[in-house]
């Protein structure tokens, strides 16, 4: 159960005597609302335990599952996280700021994932709008009509990655920028991440896989 505290530490790690006690190993969060937090921990606490049982008691009373897709922002596309050269450079670790992939703007999250010229080849070239769009509401994106509309955020998560990792294939072992060489590893991911999802839900990959070979 590592899900991100306030502190953005996990709960086993927040909550520790409390969390050494539990019964199941992986329940969900609806699980826990359905049968109650204390039906998930041994019948037999130590004073720790319960003074904490009762702080995530209270805390569950506060939190409400809906239907919608989660849209929590992905950590390649936070400022915070990501360790674009702008972040670098703002500690003093790279003396400029500058893209190396285009060498024209400073790189930011958004310019890195969205408006550098090379990225913003690979989404126009998938069908998806990216005008006036920040890293920070990158679920927002204007899907492409062949990415189907589930896990379409899947798809989204897939092409940031491979166009981080396309960058550090520049920067760290000058290799040239190559939209052809990125799209080949998108599809041979897109390929296993399909063993992820449910079977019913796999066409949905291969569907990704014929977006990439069309661009």
């Amino acid at each position: 159960m590592a899900t991100p505290w306030a502190d953005e530490r996990s709960l086993p790690a927040t909550l520790q005597p409390c969390c050494q006690y539990r019964s199941i190993s992986e329940a969900s969060v609806a699980d826990i609302l359905a049968d109650g937090v204390r039906g998930h921990l041994v019948p037999r606490l130590t004073t720790a335990a319960r003074t904490e049982l009762t702080e995530v008691q209270e805390i569950l009373q506060s939190v409400v599952l809906t239907e919608e897709d989660d849209r929590r922002t992905c950590p390649l596309s936070t400022d915070r996280q990501l360790q674009c050269r702008d972040n670098l450079h703002k500690k003093g670790v790279v003396d400029d700021p500058v893209c190396e992939l285009c060498k024209i703007a400073p790189e930011t999250c958004t310019h890195l994932l969205l408006d550098c010229p090379f990225a913003h080849q690979i989404w126009t070239r998938l069908g998806y709008i990216t005008d006036r769009c920040a890293a920070s509401r990158i679920w927002e994106l204007r899907r492409s009509p062949a990415v189907p509309a589930k896990h379409s955020e899947c798809m989204v998560l897939l092409v940031c990655w491979h166009i981080c990792k396309h960058r550090n294939e520049v920067i760290f072992q000058q290799l040239p920028p190559s939209t052809s060489r990125m799209i080949a590893a998108c599809k041979e991911h897109a390929n296993l991440w399909k063993f992820r999802l449910k079977i019913a839900d796999r066409p949905i990959a291969e569907a990704w896989c014929q977006a990439l070979c069309s661009m």
